[in-house]
């Protein structure tokens, strides 16, 4: 037979299983909500490293190649360095005893990040050394060619045939936002 005492511990036991799996169930929801949050921070976290580890590395990278970028820099062409190149063409002609004028100068836009700069030389001299400024045209250290090129023979001298014409060279110009 049930006593009352024995119905009333039965009761205060269920109420506190009841209790209790009610604990539970919140312990664990509380538990999966912040362990949500964790991950969430976690992976903030880890991307905000990966961020300045990159950040590191771009810096580093630019320190380590200053000296490189700068001697790269010396092998493009820009506008302000336009009057230095045909100067220095002009010289190199000079000191392959050649007489060479600049004639005409054309920029054309590009679609990238370069125009093309269109120079158009006369010349005049030994056809060897002539021909030496077109190797050395050639081989200039900038992105170029030439393009067309219309020599004449004028004379001799001394059995060296003399020639006369025209050198047209494109060069890659750096171009600036604009």
């Amino acid at each position: 037979m049930i006593i009352k005492k024995t119905k009333v511990i039965g009761l205060i036991s269920i109420v506190l299983f009841s209790v209790t799996c009610a604990g539970v169930v919140f312990a664990w929801d509380y538990i999966h909500t912040e362990g949500e949050k964790l991950e969430a921070e976690i992976t903030a976290v880890a991307n905000f490293l990966a961020r300045e580890e990159t950040y590191e590395d771009v810096t580093s990278l630019v320190t380590d190649t200053s000296d490189e970028r700068q001697e790269l820099l010396a092998y493009v062409l820009t506008e302000e360095k336009t009057i230095d190149f045909l100067a220095e063409v002009e010289q190199i002609a000079i000191d392959q005893g050649i007489a060479l004028t600049t004639d005409t100068l054309q920029v054309t836009p590009g679609t990238g990040l370069f125009d093309t700069l269109t120079v158009s030389f006369s010349v005049e001299g030994p056809e060897v050394y002539v021909i030496r400024m077109l190797q050395i045209l050639e081989t200039l250290p900038y992105y170029s060619s030439v393009v067309r090129v219309v020599l004449n023979t004028e004379s001799e001298l001394n059995g060296v045939p003399i020639v006369a014409g025209t050198i047209t060279l494109e060069v890659n110009l750096l171009q600036y936002d604009r």
